[in-house]
């Protein structure tokens, strides 16, 4: 982890036990069911030329998962 994002938090106790949104909370709840990387598109795009593979769902993917959970 860059230090630099180390020095945007300055309370870590505050800042963990603060409660998450219901949509941060199905946020991540999507990418930990599925194993996909969650983060900033040019971060996720640089995982994928480093790795030599495509990380993120297919668009067929995201759509067969949102009409499960009722989204689509």
């Amino acid at each position: 982890m860059p230090a630099d994002y180390l020095d945007r938090i300055l309370d870590w106790p505050t800042y963990l036990a603060d409660r998450l949104s219901e949509e941060e909370e199905a946020r991540q709840g999507y990418f930990t069911e599925t194993g996909f990387p969650m983060g900033a598109e040019a971060w996720l795009s640089g995982l994928e030329t480093k790795s030599g593979r495509r990380l993120r769902p297919c668009p067929c993917f995201l759509r067969s998962v949102l009409f499960r959970v009722g989204e689509w």
